[in-house]
């Protein structure tokens, strides 16, 4: 429906679908016990998170096992608390965004992204607005060990007469 809305008023509407390379194995676990004490998570929850995160370890198995390795990023694959976690720091990170007045107008609100779970979209008038939204965000991704997959992260425009 948006994307009809602004064909039919022939406005230029630029959309970046942003995909995070290996997501849940990057995030810096500084970052994690960070954001669970800015965003109110009682001290107690957030010391058993960290204990069962501090004292995971995995091994490699090829002809024999290895020794055991200490996990000292990412959240863990299959754990039920995972992509709680994971929202929570996305959400941090569009939190330290300046977007209050970018993005794509919508009777006089701005709205600059949709979220789903590790998915972005990004809306955007402008090319060198979304670049410029491109780039603080993945600025403010690499803070806390998240970086952009430029392979898989597409953009998408009704807008033909400039290339991207």
């Amino acid at each position: 429906m948006l994307i009809e809305n602004y064909q039919e008023f022939k406005s230029p509407l630029y959309t970046v679908f942003i995909d995070y390379q290996k997501a849940f194995d990057s995030l810096f676990h500084l970052s994690i016990w960070e954001t669970l004490l800015s965003q109110g998570v009682p001290l107690d929850y957030i010391k058993v998170i960290k204990n069962i995160y501090d004292n995971s370890t995995s091994r490699v198995k090829l002809e024999t096992i290895g020794l055991p390795m200490q996990i000292s990023k990412g959240i863990r694959q299959g754990d039920p608390l995972s992509p709680t976690i994971f929202i929570a720091v996305l959400e941090t990170i569009i939190g330290k965004l300046n977007w209050e007045k970018v993005g794509i107008n919508i009777n006089g609100r701005y709205l600059s992204h949709l979220r789903f779970a590790d998915d972005i979209v990004l809306l955007s008038k402008s090319t060198n607005q979304l670049q410029e939204m491109i780039n603080t965000l993945h600025e403010e991704s690499r803070k806390v060990g998240l970086e952009i997959n430029l392979t898989k992260t597409n953009i998408m425009t009704n807008h033909t007469e400039r290339p991207i």
